[in-house]
């Protein structure tokens, strides 16, 4: 998953400024596990919510207020650095889950209703469709924080000052003999090898003069 590196280090950074500690990797492992399955649990809740929701809204007006869990969900994904709080990221998780869960119900149910009867199948296929599409368009537009090439990382919420930072943390890991923390190794490895191998290079010029 394209941000799992900036979200982790998000939470670390928060935690810390919070403590004056930092977070012990599992605990970082355990945040992040429960930011990544708050979206499947808001999915069943939104599951079990989108049948009671069309029945006393109607499909169209179910639609309409359940953009109010992405929209709250997008504030507080936009919000969550300058806040400092990535309880606001897992919030916003388990909002944008009970969206895709209701919307995944209603979508198909109000566009097989309203479609003409020779287009009905296709177009009532057509919610499964797009929303494949837009998972790949995601993954796509996340390539830029995963592997630093596409677009600018400032983009995002939580990214921007890791970003920054990432080419001098990953350079003094290189050079470091003590062990490095799994989020810096990988992030080495992953994003900045140009900079690793120049680290190691200059390391290994250093010892050898």
């Amino acid at each position: 998953n394209a941000p799992t590196l900036h979200i982790q280090e998000f939470t670390n950074e928060t935690w810390q400024a919070r403590t004056g500690e930092p977070l012990p990797d599992h605990l970082v492992l355990l945040m992040w596990s429960l930011i990544v399955s708050l979206y499947p649990l808001g999915g069943l809740f939104g599951a079990l919510l989108a049948g009671p929701l069309a029945i006393t809204l109607g499909r169209k007006k179910s639609l309409l207020v359940n953009n109010i869990f992405v929209v709250s969900a997008a504030i507080l994904f936009g919000f969550s650095r300058k806040a400092g709080s990535f309880e606001m990221i897992m919030l916003g998780r388990l909002l944008v889950g009970v969206n895709a869960g209701v919307s995944m119900n209603i979508q198909p149910m109000y566009l097989g209703e309203s479609a003409p009867k020779e287009l009905r199948g296709a177009v009532a296929m057509s919610s499964a469709i797009f929303t494949a599409l837009g998972i790949v368009m995601g993954q796509v537009v996340g390539l830029s924080t995963s592997r630093c090439t596409w677009s600018r990382t400032s983009s995002w919420p939580s990214a921007a000052p890791a970003s920054r930072a990432r080419s001098a943390a990953c350079t003094a890991s290189a050079r470091s003999a003590a062990r490095r923390t799994a989020p810096t190794a990988s992030c080495c490895a992953a994003c900045w090898p140009s900079a690793c191998a120049s680290a190691r290079t200059g390391s290994t010029s250093t010892i050898t003069t």
